[in-house]
């Protein structure tokens, strides 16, 4: 069975030089964004950077706040077909 990475997303803590470094840096096509989302076409899935959440909005997904480790995991969205 096939699998197909969707989409990988992360929390950034400065969210304007993350977009930045992607875009400009990198060269990643900025396919959308708003004040706190920004996504980007990699050619494979989309990568999605969305700034740090609120306490209230980490609270109500039962999230706990960012570590001293950012970058030690991230949330990739896999697409399995029907089996």
């Amino acid at each position: 069975m096939a699998m197909t990475c969707h989409q990988v997303f992360l929390l950034v803590s400065d969210f304007e030089a993350s977009v930045s470094f992607y875009e400009d840096a990198l060269g990643l096509s900025l396919e959308s964004r708003s004040e706190q989302k920004a996504t980007f076409e990699t050619g494979r899935c989309s990568l999605v950077l969305q700034a740090d959440f609120d306490a209230k909005t980490r609270a109500a997904f039962g999230m706990e706040p960012p570590g001293e480790q950012r970058g030690a995991g991230a949330i990739i969205v896999i697409e399995v077909p029907d089996v």
